[in-house]
């Protein structure tokens, strides 16, 4: 998801388009961080833990420890890859639309189909 939030110009189908906008509305890319999986109490709701181990384990409500602490501390930010068009599905890819015209003299046509100016 940082590799989203990060590459702005990127076109995004319309789920992730709505979601990165608020993101970005309320928030800078610079702003965010990463946690990594043991740290992340999101993950213990994805991992299909029982209710009785997460009663037990209060680590879902005081992980991770790091914002508390001075920022100093904080895990070291690494380098977020730019993400290309052709690697990742949430990017839409781009359409491009050809567009043809043919000038002409619309009073001319008509005064041409409808009479003639010889008689």
């Amino acid at each position: 998801m940082l590799k989203c939030i990060k590459n702005e110009p990127k076109r995004f189908h319309t789920f992730e388009s709505n979601r990165l906008t608020v993101i970005h509305i309320g928030s800078k890319p610079s702003e965010w961080k990463y946690v990594n999986r043991d740290e992340n109490p999101a993950n213990y709701g994805s991992k299909g833990l029982k209710m009785d181990v997460m009663l037990k384990n209060d680590h879902w409500l005081k992980d991770p420890t790091f914002p508390w602490e001075d920022e100093s501390h904080w895990p070291r930010m690494f380098e977020i890859p730019a993400l290309e068009d052709d690697d990742d599905a949430e990017v839409r890819q781009e359409a491009q639309i050809y567009i043809s015209t043919l000038q002409s003299n619309v009073l001319e046509h008509l005064i041409s189909y409808y009479s003639c100016w010889w008689m």
